[in-house]
């Protein structure tokens, strides 16, 4: 289903796997990526450590586990990049699904589909693969940290301690955003105000250190530094809330994802936290009954009735309205950066195209 709303043609091969063709316009090799999408004998949890899954398994003792479920993702994930680029592919790309991996494999019957059937003579064979762990994963993000203080040590001295402070209080920024989305997750009572302190915190403080740390650099005057600090905030802002938009409005085909992720997991956004509060009795009792259902419900009727009571109170529209304050709010700022129009053309066009994203 996912690999037909991106635009593909999914070919099966009995039992042996799903097969899909991306690019094929242009003369050139043929390139072969494999991915195993078993299911393994264990009885899957509804739950992960921050909330219920989006997606789980509907067979008793069946599960796909043991790094199948990022191996079947990724190569979906390869499709979607893939086939946003289809017309610069050269040569043809087999995306291959392989079924009965862990019963020994059915790439023998794989192979001589692709090469046989479809007449696509394989020259090179990839596989995708889960290398690190958590610890490792956890390691590598310390070593960077380290790696960009080394980086930042080669800046002008005159500049170093300014660039460093900026920097630093930022690290900490993000980390304090990170807390509260943790601590929300066990909140109901999450008010407006602080949803958009913490992601201002977690999100939009990045991309103000990234915009100040350049003008800092480039020996601006303080006053244009921040209001360049101020312009990536309120960015960051309008496009966190774009994503909550777009995870319950957004089309799949063209979001590169399927929609309603946050409301199955009760995920505390711009969109739910404005409906609680805005709701009649009526509507928030049917939404609390929702967002307390079982964790069997059925995930596309949670997805349409949390959707439906949105559209009721005019979520959508709040959501929106937000959206375009925040835009409005950066664009202020960057106009008050006292440089010619020509030189702020980047930062204006990338304002623009952020405001017609969708996805």
């Amino acid at each position: 289903k996912e690999l037909e709303m991106m635009g593909y043609e999914p070919k099966e091969c009995g039992k042996a796997g799903l097969v899909v063709l991306a690019g094929g316009k242009k003369p050139g090799k043929v390139f072969l990526i494999r991915a195993d999408m078993d299911a393994l004998p264990i009885q899957e949890n509804p739950r992960n450590l921050a909330c219920d899954k989006v997606c789980v398994s509907q067979n008793a003792g069946v599960s796909h586990a043991c790094g199948h479920d990022a191996h079947t993702a990724m190569l979906l994930t390869d499709a979607r990049i893939l086939n946003e680029h289809k017309d610069e592919i050269n040569g043809n790309i087999v995306l291959c699904f392989e079924q009965g991996e862990e019963g020994g494999g059915q790439i023998e019957n794989l192979l001589p589909y692709i090469v046989e059937t479809m007449k696509l003579p394989i020259e090179t064979c990839v596989a995708t693969h889960v290398k690190w762990d958590v610890n490792t994963a956890i390691l590598s993000g310390d070593t960077m940290l380290v790696l960009a203080y080394q980086r930042m040590a080669q800046c002008d001295n005159a500049k170093l301690k300014e660039v460093l402070d900026l920097f630093t209080v930022t690290a900490l920024e993000i980390g304090e955003g990170q807390q509260y989305d943790m601590e929300f997750e066990n909140r109901n009572d999450v008010r407006e105000e602080e949803y958009i302190e913490m992601i201002r915190l977690k999100t939009s403080v990045l991309l103000a250190c990234a915009l100040k740390m350049g003008a800092i650099l480039a020996g601006a005057p303080a006053e244009d530094a921040e209001n360049l600090y101020k312009f990536g905030e309120k960015i960051g802002l309008a496009f966190q809330l774009q994503d909550d938009y777009l995870d319950v409005y957004g089309d799949p085909a063209v979001f590169g994802k399927a929609i309603g992720g946050d409301i199955l997991c009760n995920k505390k956004t711009f969109m739910l936290i404005n409906a609680f509060a805005r709701a009649t009795d009526a509507q928030r009792e049917e939404l609390s009954r929702w967002i307390n259902a079982a964790e069997a419900c059925d995930p596309k009727e949670k997805i349409a009735a949390v959707t439906g009571i949105y559209n009721k109170i005019g979520i959508d529209r709040l959501a929106v309205e937000k959206i375009n304050f925040y835009f409005d709010e950066a664009r202020k700022y960057l106009a008050a950066v006292r440089l010619d129009d020509a030189k702020k053309q980047e930062l204006a066009d990338y304002t623009a195209w952020m405001m017609k994203r969708n996805k």
